[in-house]
């Protein structure tokens, strides 16, 4: 009764909500950055890392440049990421998180 408690209240909503930001990707890459501030020890993290990354080269991809700098800032591409110019997007923002 205990684990599936905790199935229910802590690992469904988290892995519900990576999937989602993961389905979304490179279109919206403020859900990986929502994900990621939302869960930050996540055992999922290490692959909202390479997706926000891999969003960073897509058609919003300085939206999610800027995000992986800001989410990120010591990430697996944090280097890589330095190194790229980024304009900064008004309309870029990590989302709102509420629990």
């Amino acid at each position: 009764m205990l684990v599936a408690g905790y199935l229910a209240f802590q690992v469904y909503p988290q892995e519900a909500a990576f999937q989602a930001a993961k389905r979304a990707g490179a279109s919206s890459p403020q859900l990986l950055s929502a994900f990621a501030i939302q869960y930050p020890d996540s055992y999922r993290i290490g692959q909202v890392d390479d997706l926000l990354w891999q969003a960073a080269s897509g058609p919003d991809g300085n939206c999610a440049l800027s995000l992986y700098q800001r989410v990120f800032p010591y990430g697996k591409h944090a280097v890589e990421a330095r190194q790229r110019p980024t304009l900064q997007e008004p309309a870029c923002a990590a989302g709102s998180v509420s629990n």
